[in-house]
């Protein structure tokens, strides 16, 4: 992310916009104003101004903000106000801090932001309507006082009009954009709490595939003469669902025989991989899956072998999404694709699920905070923490009844 990027995010997360435009603004509007009625011999000029005191008055714009947000929701007569505004549904104050709790609990990021991107417009434009109220009433008590000159009169009147015309407009804004926020807080939850993506693994759970790519690193092993301690390491981490480098930790090889056996295995797996088939009822299970929820891919499998595999078996529609570790910074089981998944499909991850065969997906779908179901295509393998499934028909009624 650039560094760019990360103001522009922080002006939203750190609420530097709704310091900047719903509190000091206003507070500087009244300020100025009160100091210009009563005291133009200061004029409205900084230069010259120590930064300090630039700095001080700015705060103490920043501290009117809140008095003027304040003084806008107070009501009178029990139900009016300036800005304060709400849907009929949501006057009761019990049922409004359920919906931000709820929206809390099932909006993602990118969702969390435009509900603070209304708040900003709506804070602002509500606050600067109680300020511009507030100017015109400055105005009205020096009119009415005699406090400007005569001459000027027709002028005050003028500037009246024009400042509460516009307060109306800002308050008109205010509240729209306050019923569109409310509004896509419902939407939002109403979606989220129907919505539902599955992530699947790829080598073992889609495709069975893992015990030929175990044969493959076991000939290539015997090939390139790599026997003993470093066998068993590379076996073992193909074994936990390592990829890339990791599979050679603990092998204590030197970097040539890692090259060597990375490509024997290559061309072994490359000769028989179209032998992998699909586990059996895996194609209707994805099937009906794909119509009730989302289904995306996160695998160590390069990615054109992904695609291959799902256009022999013309699985493509199935899937919203399909990453695999060449197409991220860091693979597995960092989380780094789960996360990529939600931001593509915009949800939130309490709403997804994780189902794999190896230790890297646990780990991948722990450090993310989604739920983890183990797939067992096979006798034997890891044991899994949490519900696993051994056949897809099981695996997709557990997932649909969830």
């Amino acid at each position: 992310m650039s560094e760019f990027h990360k103001f522009f995010e922080s002006l939203y997360t750190d609420f530097l916009l709704r310091d900047l435009f719903a509190k000091m603004v206003p507070g500087a509007v009244v300020l100025l104003t009160f100091i210009k009625l009563n005291y133009p011999q200061f004029g409205l000029a900084f230069d010259g101004f120590p930064l300090l005191l630039i700095v001080g008055f700015a705060g103490v714009c920043w501290v009117f903000g809140f008095a003027i947000q304040q003084l806008g929701e107070t009501t009178w007569k029990g139900t009016h106000s300036i800005i304060k505004h709400h849907p009929d549904e949501l006057n009761d104050q019990k049922v409004r801090y359920e919906l931000r709790d709820d929206f809390a609990e099932n909006s993602s990021l990118s969702q969390q932001k435009r509900v603070e991107r209304y708040t900003v417009i709506k804070e602002s434009t509500g606050n600067m309507a109680t300020a511009l109220v507030i100017v015109c009433g400055f105005i009205l008590v020096n009119w009415v006082h005699g406090m400007l000159a005569p001459a000027s009169n027709d002028a005050n009147l003028g500037a009246i009009l024009i400042l509460g015309s516009l307060a109306w407009l800002l308050i008109k804004a205010n509240r729209s954009h306050m019923d569109k926020q409310y509004k896509f807080m419902q939407t939002t939850i109403e979606k989220q709490t129907n919505a539902k993506v599955v992530v699947f693994d790829f080598d073992g759970v889609i495709a069975d595939s893992m015990k030929l790519q175990e044969k493959a690193w076991i000939d290539a092993c015997v090939q390139v003469e790599v026997g003993g301690k470093a066998k068993s390491a590379v076996l073992s981490n193909f074994r936990k669902g390592k990829s890339g480098e990791q599979i050679f930790e603990d092998a204590d090889l030197e970097k040539d025989a890692i090259v060597a056996l990375r490509e024997a295995k290559d061309c072994m797996w490359y000769a028989s991989r179209k032998e992998a088939g699909m586990f059996p009822n895996a194609k209707l299970a994805l099937q009906e899956l794909s119509s009730h929820v989302t289904l995306a891919i996160a695998s160590s499998a390069p990615s054109n072998h992904i695609r291959e595999f799902l256009n022999r078996f013309e699985l493509n529609d199935y899937f919203s999404v399909v990453l695999s570790d060449d197409q991220v910074s860091q693979p597995k089981p960092n989380p780094e694709m789960l996360i990529s998944i939600a931001r593509q499909l915009d949800l939130n991850p309490g709403r997804m699920v994780m189902v794999g065969d190896t230790e890297n997906d646990v780990e991948m779908a722990s450090a993310f905070g989604v739920e983890f179901i183990g797939f067992k295509g096979h006798p034997g393998g890891p044991l899994l923490p949490g519900k696993s499934s051994c056949c897809w028909t099981e695996l997709k009624e557990y997932v649909l009844t969830r």
